[in-house]
């Protein structure tokens, strides 16, 4: 079966249901599909001066279009894999994000209750926390990570989200295309998890797979939470293991 489709209905197609464009193209127009089992979604974009459609497919999905359905090997046998990391990524164990411009040279993974540093605690509340706050240069899918912790006092507990900054895109719980207002948390990927007492070798969470593929422009957001009362002397780290295109620029 071949749907005939608008540009902006394909565009929405294929992020909805992760399909891969193909292209063909003469002096004239692009002809552009997408296959889902026995069904081929296609448009058609004419060449011509000052149409925006070609613009945008030109400067943002062609360079990405006509890639394999089906990876195949370098003996054109066909790929079947039962591991969660993504094709052409690596994996990577950090404890430390990325700058603007260099993959490890960010903010570390670290907290220490004996400073001001990280501090968010709103005044009059009974309760201490930490916000550790970094982000990476590639788009990266998270695995697994470990929390090391020291000192840390009854009531003790850390939260990980994804975070949307202001001005960014994020789809909603109805799958609809949304403009934060304000940094927003599109993920909560760890939830009040408890920490006490001294864990030198290191608290794992483990996973059978990895999340979905985290762009670079979302943020990750580390929160550490401990009573107000006491923790002078509470402090930790952890580290992530990720699975990402790059961990080096050449």
């Amino acid at each position: 079966m071949r749907l005939r489709k608008t540009w902006t209905e394909f565009k929405a197609l294929i992020v909805i249901k992760k399909l891969v464009i193909q292209y063909e193209e003469n002096l004239s127009f692009y002809l552009i599909w997408a296959d889902e089992g026995n069904t081929s979604y296609w448009c058609k974009i004419t060449k011509e001066s000052g149409n925006a459609d070609q613009t945008d497919f030109e400067d943002n999905y062609k360079v990405n279009a006509n890639q394999p359905i089906i990876p195949l090997s370098e003996d054109n046998k066909q790929i079947v894999r039962a591991e969660s990391r993504p094709l052409n990524c690596t994996t990577c164990f950090t404890c430390i994000g990325d700058s603007a411009t260099e993959i490890g040279k960010g903010k570390e993974f670290s907290w220490c209750f004996a400073n001001d540093d990280d501090d968010i605690t709103p005044s009059g509340v009974t309760y201490k926390r930490k916000r550790i706050e970094f982000n990476f240069i590639d788009s990266v899918w998270l695995k697994e990570g470990t929390f090391y912790f020291y000192d840390m006092p009854k009531g003790s507990y850390v939260d990980v989200c994804i975070i949307c900054p202001t001005g960014a895109y994020y789809y909603d719980s109805d799958g609809n295309l949304q403009q934060a207002t304000e940094d927003t948390a599109v993920a909560h990927y760890v939830m009040h998890h408890m920490m006490e007492g001294t864990v030198a070798m290191g608290d794992e969470l483990n996973t059978e797979s990895c999340s979905t593929e985290i762009p670079n422009y979302y943020k990750f957001r580390i929160d550490v939470t401990i009573p107000e009362e006491s923790g002078s002397t509470a402090h930790g780290n952890f580290e992530l293991e990720l699975y990402r295109k790059r961990t080096v620029i050449l």
